[in-house]
């Protein structure tokens, strides 16, 4: 396959950044879109929660369809938020794969009842499991990711009581 030396300019750009800088941007250390009141100034990452859904192949789909009902899939896949409980819902349509196979169809509804902390980091991987290269199975992970770098599961919702306790929670301010 030929490449056009557009996207020769953006490799070379992309490596020179991973040379310069030592490693390659991870999906936490990319600004997400903003979903707060006041989107003309971007608040620090101290003060604000990080969401990235995340998902392996050359042809995925990030998984967050919704968040606190809203659409935000034609926003990509890392988003900025106020602390507090976020009800993120992933899409149920299903598409992966790598440049050899590729799967596509429907999931169940996975939906995530987030209490969101100022400065942690959220991310929600989806990812086909092959079986031999013709089959699949779909697995879902979501963690939490503190400042400190402690990793926390959290799993999906599974009865609608989850999301009632969800929003009853208060962030609390953070301990030193």
């Amino acid at each position: 396959m030929q490449r056009s030396g557009m996207d020769t300019r953006n490799e070379a750009v992309a490596l020179a950044f991973v040379l310069a800088t030592g490693c390659a941007p991870s999906a936490g250390e990319v600004p997400g879109y903003p979903l707060y009141s006041n989107t003309q100034v971007r608040l620090p990452a101290d003060r604000i929660a990080h969401l990235a859904g995340t998902c392996t192949g050359a042809e995925c789909i990030p998984p967050i369809k919704l968040i606190d009902g809203q659409d935000v899939s034609s926003y990509g896949s890392a988003f900025d938020l106020l602390p507090g409980c976020h009800v993120v819902a992933l899409d149920t349509n299903v598409v992966a794969g790598n440049v050899y196979v590729s799967w596509h169809g429907s999931s169940a509804p996975v939906v995530f009842a987030l209490r969101m902390k100022a400065g942690d980091r959220y991310v929600i991987q989806r990812d086909i499991v092959e079986n031999m290269g013709q089959e699949g199975r779909l697995v879902t992970t979501a963690r939490e990711e503190d400042a400190r770098g402690a990793s926390t599961p959290i799993e999906p919702v599974k009865i609608a009581d989850e999301i009632g306790a969800c929003r009853a929670w208060q962030p609390s301010a953070r301990q030193p």
